[in-house]
């Protein structure tokens, strides 16, 4: 079984909106303020709209690119137009932006166009905003996460992840020379620390939404959650704090 990028996380829309961790808003402000707003901003590959609504709340007219109809209808539920398409079928007018973000998603793109494609729909100066929540200190979960999968769940079933990490990998370093050898200039990364507590119904809903497990049979994943949550409960103490780094990568683009 492959895995499609465009469309994997649809069957969770629901559980990706409340329990996928939000985006500390002062880092989102930081990131973008020399760009005065109100202005015109697309978010790429926008989800459900969670860091679309937080640029939203900061002053900008947000509009969202999502290839998945069923995480697109609850972005659209927070009240800004959504574009169902793929990124690779989105036609944008050129210079229609003053910021074009992209949350969680830029490793999903087609890394042969997507740098040169948000270059010319950004207006002069225009700012290119790539954000990621990256798990910080999580590796004791992860080995209880690969502990349950190798008692609960058959041999090999982690095969399409597995090559989905090789077709798709995620590394921030590698895209900000991205973007410097694109053209982008002022290119920076920075990183917030932050933490979410979840409950152990919570942490089960949130791990459910990972791509890596996205591709089980249903009864398979169910009975994977009902282990995940039991031991939350059980050898957890009922709660998971979870460290995160809010990772913004940003750069300036378009015509001077």
């Amino acid at each position: 079984m492959s895995i499609d990028a465009t469309r994997i996380f649809g069957g969770a829309a629901d559980d990706y909106d409340r329990y996928r961790p939000d985006y500390p808003v002062a880092a989102v402000r930081a990131a973008v303020r020399d760009v005065e707003v109100p202005a015109d901003a697309v978010d790429i590959g926008c989800g459900t709209g969670k860091f679309a609504a937080v640029l939203a709340d900061i002053g900008f007219r947000v509009t969202g690119v999502e290839p998945d109809e069923q995480m697109a209808a609850v972005a659209a539920r927070r009240g800004f137009p959504i574009q169902v398409r793929t990124f690779e079928d989105w036609r944008p007018s050129a210079r229609a932006y003053d910021v074009v973000a992209c949350a969680q998603a830029w490793h999903w793109l087609d890394p042969r166009t997507r740098a040169d494609k948000v270059a010319e729909c950004l207006r002069p100066d225009g700012l290119v905003l790539l954000a990621w929540n990256l798990p910080l200190g999580q590796d004791e979960l992860d080995a209880d996460l690969a502990d349950i999968a190798h008692r609960v769940l058959p041999l090999g079933w982690d095969r399409a992840a597995r090559a989905a990490e090789r077709s798709f990998p995620l590394d921030v370093d590698l895209f900000a020379e991205e973007l410097q050898t694109s053209g982008f200039r002022q290119v920076d990364v920075e990183s917030t620390p932050w933490t979410r507590s979840y409950t152990a119904v919570e942490w089960a809903r949130l791990v459910g939404t990972a791509s890596t497990y996205r591709t089980l049979p249903e009864a398979s994943l169910d009975r994977f959650l009902d282990a995940v949550e039991e031991h939350v409960d059980t050898r957890l103490g009922g709660v998971v704090q979870a460290a995160y780094a809010c990772v913004l990568l940003t750069g300036r683009g378009g015509p001077r």
